[in-house]
């Protein structure tokens, strides 16, 4: 638990670090995708279909993978990295 409280703290640093056009977990999932398209393939590679899914206009990144059983941490990192 100690380690994942870790890599939370990393992460948002790492985040808030690369500046205002950083995806965030409290981002909702269209809104990603529709500003940042090539992130599509990351989503599917998380197997995450959101952009099929009717939710996903109401939902935030971080309660999708939560549903999804998907970590938050690594969402974040592999989608900031596409669009880095």
């Amino acid at each position: 638990m100690r380690f994942k409280a870790s890599l939370h703290i990393l992460t948002e640093f790492w985040i808030f670090s690369r500046g205002a056009d950083m995806i965030t977990r409290d981002m909702i999932i269209t809104d990603v995708i529709n500003k940042h398209p090539e992130t599509l393939p990351v989503f599917k590679k998380f197997k995450l279909d959101c952009y099929e899914c009717q939710i996903a206009d109401l939902e935030t990144l971080e309660h999708g993978a939560g549903v999804h059983k998907v970590g938050i941490d690594e969402l974040l990192e592999a989608l900031n990295n596409v669009i880095a």
